[in-house]
């Protein structure tokens, strides 16, 4: 069946998150579909890999990421590419802001990429709170962008070797969590093990525990407030 020739047609394709596949899918989209402008890609590193491809072929994109290297500095690249969000230093400085509000002072990072490192260089202005930790899958990456946050003077970053040692450590107030999509659910359910078996022992020991068996936690959702009675807790043991 003929499609009617006065509606648009809208074709969708999945990237997964890989840049080698965004490319792909947008040559495709470019040279077999003949698109007039596409929306997307939903991550950063995608929206900058594309760049010379939509360039090129002068198709505008409607990128739906926050970070505002996709469209600055403009240039002939960039020229194409539009943004339906703010840009993430306006967002981190928000996030950063309500932190600060509400106590807390030091925060452990889940990824070790453009995301984790761009919002590290936010903390450059953050003068009373602290990067004191990383996690990633893989342990060197991990270690570079502790590193990076040392070498910006934003904490004294450490790299954690699981997501569940960063959330029990009383150092660590709060996580922030930047890495890729794909992984979230995963992060986001060991984050959620370790502060529920945390509060489990609080529970189930009415404060008979020894400071080396206490799990704190950090950011918890609706159980988020319970981290200063703890600490203070931990200290009375």
């Amino acid at each position: 069946e003929q499609a009617d020739a006065s509606q648009p047609i809208e074709i969708q394709l999945e990237d997964g998150g890989d840049t080698t596949r965004a490319v792909q899918n947008m040559k495709k989209l470019i040279q077999e579909h003949n698109i007039d402008a596409m929306i997307g890609p939903s991550t950063t590193p995608n929206a900058l890999a594309i760049l010379d491809v939509i360039a090129d072929a002068k198709v505008p994109v409607m990128a739906t990421v926050g970070t505002s290297s996709v469209v600055e500095p403009l240039d002939a690249k960039r020229r194409w590419v539009f943004k339906t969000t703010q840009n993430d230093d306006l967002i981190a400085e928000a996030v950063i802001g309500h932190m600060r509000k509400s106590g807390v002072k030091t925060i452990g990072f889940i990824g070790s990429g453009f995301n984790t490192r761009f919002h590290m260089q936010a903390w450059q202005g953050v003068r009373d709170a602290d990067v004191l930790g990383v996690w990633s899958p893989n342990r060197k990456n991990a270690a570079d962008a502790a590193a990076f946050a040392r070498r910006l003077d934003v904490g004294a970053a450490k790299a954690y070797t699981s997501i569940t040692d960063m959330v029990a450590d009383p150092a660590i107030d709060a996580i922030w969590l930047c890495g890729p999509n794909h992984a979230r659910i995963e992060n986001v359910e060991e984050i959620a093990d370790a502060v529920n078996r945390g509060l489990d022992l609080i529970r189930q020991h009415q404060g008979q525990l020894k400071k080396a068996d206490l799990v704190l936690i950090t950011d918890g959702g609706s159980d988020a407030q319970m981290a200063p009675r703890l600490r203070e807790q931990a200290a009375e043991l």
